[in-house]
């Protein structure tokens, strides 16, 4: 649910190497199928917790449906991120399932939770 809107309230769990986060998301399946990433703790009134906090470094995204998958390295930046999706999720018009599991993270400064702002889908029909 944090996930879905850019607001002071980031979605965060823990990060371990063992048991690494995924997140799941369900989404129409457009052309030129992005997702914009808002990495890390992202609040202008509150911009230290940013680089007090993990951040994802490296990210799996698996296409469900289709058992495909990419890695994508992040940058470590409050500016969001545009990942290509359109190599993955190809069947324009269905919905989709991708999981987007948290490889590897940027340590925090005072704490160990990983936090990403948001995660918005975008597409032409």
């Amino acid at each position: 649910k944090n996930l879905a809107i850019i607001n002071n309230i980031p979605w965060e769990t823990t990060f371990n190497e063992n048991k690494k986060p995924v997140i799941t998301k369900k989404l129409q399946v457009g052309q030129d199928v992005k997702a914009v990433i808002y990495n890390g703790f992202q609040d202008k009134n509150r911009s230290h917790l940013f680089a007090q906090n993990s951040r994802a470094k490296s990210i799996c995204i698996t296409y469900r449906e289709l058992e495909i998958s990419k890695t994508v390295t992040l940058r470590d930046t409050l500016e969001p991120q545009i990942i290509e999706l359109s190599d993955l999720l190809q069947n324009i018009g269905e919905e989709a399932t991708i999981d987007i599991k948290i490889e590897s993270v940027y340590p925090g400064t005072k704490y160990n939770d990983v936090c990403i702002q948001a995660i918005i889908p975008t597409w032409r029909n």
